[in-house]
Formats: C-alpha cells, structure tokens, sequence
C-alpha cells in the first residue's frame, strides 16, 4: 500500500490545476471553501437512500478529497483478500466492468493491486458504467491526467464511462459483448443508491449467466445501510439459484484502517474535525479512520476431472469400489496367464525344432548338398524363430510388467484416497460399529 501514499498529493495537484489555484495562501482559502460540499456529502451519506448533486463540480471535489482515497484502500482490500486468482488475464491483457461508477476509485486500486502483485499484466481495459457516467467527466479526466499515470506509468491503459442504469429491465443486453470479453466484474458502494432493487438483483442474475468460468462478481458496499444489506442477501439467494456457482464472503462488518496518509494542509484547512467531537461541533469534517464494509462475490469454477473414488462415504459406495478393484486384478491376473502360456507354447515349438535338426534322416539317402541345403534351411528357420521368440518373449514381458505397474499404482492411489476418506469419516462418525467396521475395510485393502 506504501505506493498510495501519495495519492492526496496527486488529487490536490490535478484540482489546483483545474481551479487554477497557484499561491500557498489561495490552496488553503479552496480547501476552506469545499467544507460545505463536505458537511453536505456526508449529511446525505447518512441518509437510508443516498441522493447527491454530483454534477457540481465542487461536490466532486469534495469528494476526491473525502472519500475517494479511502474507496480505493477499500478495494484494494477486497482484491487482496480474493488473491492474484481475481485477475485471470489473457495475454497479458485485462478487461474490467465497474458498475455504479462514478468517479472510478476501483480502477486506482486495481492497478496497484497489479503493481503490488507483480502480475504479467500490461494493458487494462475499464469499463466504468453510471447511471449519470457524464455527470463524473470532471473526476475521471482529472484520474486519467494526474493520477493514473503515476500508478501505471508506460503500460497501457483505458477508462471508459458509458451511461447505464441498473434498474432498468434488461440493461445488460445491451453490452452482452463487452461482459462476455471481461474478466472481472465489481458493484461498489452503488446498492444504496438503486430505487428498484428486484430490477437490479434480475440484471445481476442475468450478468452472471453469461460471465465465463474463473470471472468474478465482487459487490461490495460500506457497513451502516440496511438497503444494501438485504440487498446482497437479495443477490445472493437468486444467484444460489444458479446450481454451479461459487461465493466468498467476507464477515459481517469486516473493516480497515485507513493507511494513506492526509497532508497536513488538508487536516488544518478542511478535514478539521477531531476524534469524538459531535456534530454541532465540527465532528462532521473529522477524516475518516476506519472504512466498514463487507462484500460477497461470485463465479463459475473450472471444470474438475472427477476422482476415481467415488464422493460418497456409504459403506454401499465403498464395498461397489472394492469390488470394481477385485475385478480389475482378477482381469489383469487372467491375461498375465494367457500370455504366459502362449510364451510357453513358443518356447516349445522352439525346443521342437532344435530337436529336428539333431535327429538324422533315416528312410532315405540325402545327398550331401541336399542335407547340407537342409540343414542351412533349419538354421536359417530356426534362427528367424529364435529371433521371433526373443522380440515376442520381450514385448510380452513388457506388456506383463506394465499391466502389474499400473494395477498396483492404481490400486496404491485409490487405497490412499480411500484412506483418507475413511478416515474423514471416522473423525465424524458418532457410532464405534461404523469405526470398526471401516477399519476392517481398511485392513482388507493392505493386504
């Protein structure tokens, strides 16, 4: 996180140069002037349903400076948590839908996090989908000038706003294309924010059907609003719908403490609230020391080659597998006897001839040559047979001793397997029959 510590830094620079404020003095008579953008934010934050002006420019300003560095610790959170694993790449390239936008802190978080985990990753493509995307034209251009090249640097990257809103029926249609090429999917402190809550779960419900296996839905919102909690439960019970989805949740009100740390010049000239001061007091500029939050995410797993021991622990399912096993020895156990009376049966034609070639002719008179073409016909026919046997005798040896190498490493695999499942079973087996029992069936497999 050491590389976000300069990240007020960067907001502060890109809203001087937008404001067109140079001098010292005049720094601090701005940052003094966005205190009721603040008071007013955070007044409406505390609201069931959040509604906010944010197509002033101050108010986006006020926001970049109170609440956009700690949403991007947040996500940076969340990915961590997840693992490199959240990122599946290809190519090199990642693409990226954010949804409820706004200014876009996911897309600062997500390219640290790339940073940070030294992923082989050099081009990203966001996709930053609002209701209102237009509305944040002046945060995100001030991002993509001041403070994402300071992350990104060389690598190649793209942040585009589209306008769509969650709430209307069937919206994902509309960029099935761009959903099926991305590979990560995050809704962010936006489920306070939705007026109809069984539209937006339907549309989520609807993404998830056309993700690709390995992507992720991460939602993702702040602790404190009931809305957003049944909503997530809301998402999640539709999607458990779906038989082969995954989740991963974090607790309840899980939380972090904010790391980046505030220039003093923003501590004395806008956030000057103190610790534990009420509101009438000033508590409401205080700088935010904590971030609650809590998060589920969802996806398709990849396909697993499934296991040669069967899931089931019954003792029907364990005796079946015992007896396939017994089988298979006893078929292997017959073919090694077949081949080695065919070999046997070589060997005796072989011993045959030899014998032939030792006996002398004797109803009739051979002329010399004659025996002699006689004898070399034998020699050359039992050489051809010596030869024959040899090749035969070596690829039936090979045969026999690739079948017992792999019956007896199939049969040391599903004997371990088979061990360990039985073993989980004892751990949790109540009875002393059911732990006899399988016991039993573990010193039959020994032997």
């Amino acid at each position: 996180m050491s590389s976000l510590n300069k990240l007020y830094d960067l907001i502060l620079e890109g809203l001087y140069s937008s404001y067109t404020v140079k001098s010292e003095d005049s720094k601090k008579v701005f940052l003094n002037s966005l205190k009721p953008y603040v008071t007013e934010l955070r007044t409406s934050f505390k609201n069931r349903q959040i509604k906010v002006n944010y197509r002033d420019k101050n108010v986006q300003a006020a926001y970049l400076i109170a609440y956009y560095p700690s949403y991007v610790e947040m996500t940076y959170e969340v990915l961590n948590r997840h693992g490199i694993k959240v990122l599946p790449s290809k190519n090199g390239i990642l693409n990226v839908c954010l949804f409820g936008a706004g200014a876009a802190p996911e897309a600062i978080a997500l390219i640290n996090f790339i940073n940070q985990s030294k992923l082989d990753i050099n081009e990203v493509n966001i996709y930053a989908y609002d209701i209102a995307a237009s509305t944040w034209n002046f945060s995100l251009d001030l991002a993509k000038k001041f403070i994402i090249p300071h992350f990104w640097q060389s690598k190649k990257i793209q942040l585009t706003s589209f306008n769509l809103d969650l709430c209307e029926h069937g919206v994902f249609k509309n960029i099935l294309k761009q959903i099926q090429s991305s590979d990560l999917f995050i809704f962010q402190n936006c489920l306070n924010e939705l007026v109809d809550s069984n539209t937006a779960t339907e549309n989520i419900n609807y993404l998830a059907k056309n993700i690709n296996q390995e992507n992720r839905i991460i939602i993702a919102d702040l602790s404190g609003y009931q809305v957003a909690s049944d909503m997530q439960i809301q998402i999640e019970q539709k999607l458990q719908e779906l038989a082969c989805f995954k989740f991963f949740k974090s607790r309840d009100r899980d939380e972090i403490r904010v790391k980046i740390p505030l220039p003093s010049i923003i501590r004395q000239h806008l956030l000057t609230g103190k610790p534990n001061q009420t509101l009438e007091q000033g508590g409401i500029l205080t700088p935010r020391s904590v971030v609650r939050f809590n998060f589920i995410s969802a996806y398709y797993p990849l396909l697993e080659v499934k296991d040669i021991i069967p899931d089931s622990i019954s003792l029907e399912a364990l005796q079946t597998y015992i007896k396939g096993l017994e089988t298979s020895q006893r078929n292997i156990q017959k073919e090694n006897e077949r081949l080695n009376t065919s070999l046997a049966q070589m060997q005796q034609q072989i011993y045959d001839l030899q014998k032939q070639l030792q006996q002398k002719p004797t109803s009739h008179i051979l002329s010399e040559d004659t025996k002699q073409k006689e004898i070399e016909d034998k020699s050359l026919e039992l050489e051809r047979m010596d030869q024959s046997l040899i090749l035969v005798d070596s690829s039936l040896r090979e045969l026999v001793r690739q079948n017992r190498d792999a019956m007896l490493a199939q049969t040391r695999l599903a004997q371990q397997r088979l061990e360990r499942k039985l073993w989980w079973a004892i751990a949790f087996a109540g009875g002393a029959g059911i732990i006899a029992l399988i016991s039993a069936v573990i010193s039959v497999l020994r032997r």
